[in-house]
């Protein structure tokens, strides 16, 4: 009845602002943080911090947390440092003060050390899949000659937790290790229940695809949508990176970077669109884009600046690339925004800027600044034209724009990946309901959906 009783009066306290009536400073505090955290931005949450961080304490374990991961995600280091202290002195048997300190100390470049605080959380937690995911993210990233072996043996112990299972997958780097991880993972799996089985079927998609074994991603993505015509987890939506209400800051954040280098720059794409059409990022995009001109590209300074910089890490994008950063720079910000800074080049009269598997060209532009919400914004110049070519037409919104399938300006570079890329398409199209797009991508990725046994069966239930 108590713990009944407890848990009523948090959600009470999370979902209005009573923090402002309640006696006595410290018991206050605690309770607006519990409050911001549920229903303010990072950054409001951050102003909190800014004015009160001084009345927190570690001496309430879940609002210290949750106040120690808001300043996290807003830069206030020194407030982080000090609640983690005082967390891991106060309560040494947690787990998640480790995990926030090897988040911590990744974003700072100091993997090695962040690694032994990921080791740390896995030892007094086994069973925390947060910090089995970290602990298989800095193995991998550390180069450690075990970084495979604790792969799959996360996977084996969490064969259906989201996190663990997309680290894993996302660091698989070849056919080889592929395999490794489908038999891990299928053993692993006593009694394999549909329900939690499809969720990860895509993850296992995307290990296969970033290992080049493009027929194995598109059998697994198939599995799934046969399930879900079955009926399993008819509700659940794939999940998608999108633009959160902090993309303001992570924009700022990155002008700022690149202001201080010098290199000239502007903002590309969508996030170009979203500037011109709606005055600011769009919520439904899953990234901010920038650009930077071939003969201004000076990829080991833009490395270093954001290497160094404690907001960003960089990410060593598709192992299918080569060279990570000969055609663009891959970056994720603390608020957990992702960040692609393009490298646009001449060619046959066009100026182009290139992914795994399209090239986008346009006419050739300048840099322009516009005013936007009180910030000089560099745009490609004569914005509307570049947009048009981009898109088409632009000033219409479209929820099923795909660039890498729907652009006017793309050219193809390797069909075969486009082909798996409409598979993933089709696959998130039918878990939003949207049959007919669904189809109609399967049916324009047909000969790849044609050589997989559960690609065939899949065209046959929805009569393509």
């Amino acid at each position: 009845m108590l713990d009944k009783l407890r848990r009523r009066a948090q959600a009470t306290t999370t979902s209005l602002p009573l923090y402002r009536v309640i006696p006595g400073r410290a018991t206050r505090t605690y309770a607006a943080v519990h409050y911001h955290a549920s229903n303010a931005t990072e950054d409001e949450v951050a102003a909190y911090l800014d004015e009160h961080g001084d009345d927190l304490h570690a001496n309430r374990y879940s609002a210290a947390m949750l106040a120690a991961s808001a300043a996290f995600a807003t830069g206030r280091d020194e407030l982080v440092e000090r609640l983690l202290r005082e967390l891991s002195s106060r309560f040494p048997d947690q787990s998640e003060p480790e995990v926030l300190w090897a988040d911590l100390l990744l974003f700072r470049g100091q993997l090695d050390q962040a690694l032994t605080h990921a080791r740390r959380a896995a030892l007094l937690d086994p069973t925390s899949t947060a910090a089995a995911a970290r602990l298989v993210r800095l193995a991998a990233d550390t180069h450690q000659p075990d970084a495979e072996t604790t792969a799959l043996s996360a996977l084996r112990r969490f064969p259906t937790a989201p996190g663990v299972v997309w680290m894993v997958c996302k660091h698989c780097a070849s056919p080889e290790q592929f395999q490794r991880i489908v038999a891990t993972w299928t053993a692993a799996l006593d009694k394999p229940n549909a329900r939690k089985v499809e969720p990860r079927l895509s993850n296992l998609a995307t290990a296969a695809a970033r290992a080049g074994e493009l027929d194995s991603a598109v059998e697994l993505l198939s599995q799934g949508m046969l399930l879900r015509l079955e009926g399993v987890n008819p509700q659940r939506e794939v999940a998608e990176k999108k633009l959160g209400k902090d993309a303001w800051a992570t924009i700022d954040d990155v002008m700022s970077v690149m202001d201080a280098t010098g290199i000239p720059y502007f903002l590309s794409n969508g996030t170009a669109l979203g500037m011109v059409r709606a005055k600011g990022p769009l919520s439904h995009d899953n990234d901010i884009d920038l650009g930077v001109f071939a003969e201004d590209w000076d990829a080991e300074r833009l490395v270093e600046a954001f290497n160094s910089h404690p907001l960003f890490e960089l990410d060593g994008g598709h192992p299918q690339y080569g060279d990570p950063y000969r055609t663009k720079i891959f970056l994720r910000h603390r608020r957990g925004t992702w960040v692609d800074i393009w490298r646009f080049y001449p060619d046959a009269g066009k100026v182009w800027n290139e992914g795994l598997l399209v090239r986008w060209g346009t006419s050739p532009f300048g840099i322009e600044r516009r005013r936007i919400k009180d910030r000089s914004v560099p745009l490609p110049s004569d914005p509307e034209r570049y947009l048009e070519e981009c898109y088409g037409d632009w000033r219409t919104p479209n929820p099923r724009f795909d660039a890498f399938c729907d652009g006017p300006n793309t050219e193809v570079l390797w069909p075969e990946y486009q082909h798996f890329h409409r598979v993933r398409r089709a696959h998130r199209s039918l878990a939003k309901g949207d049959v007919a797009d669904a189809v109609t991508q399967l049916e324009l990725a047909g000969p790849l959906v044609g050589a997989t046994p559960s690609g065939r069966l899949l065209t046959e239930r929805l009569a393509l």
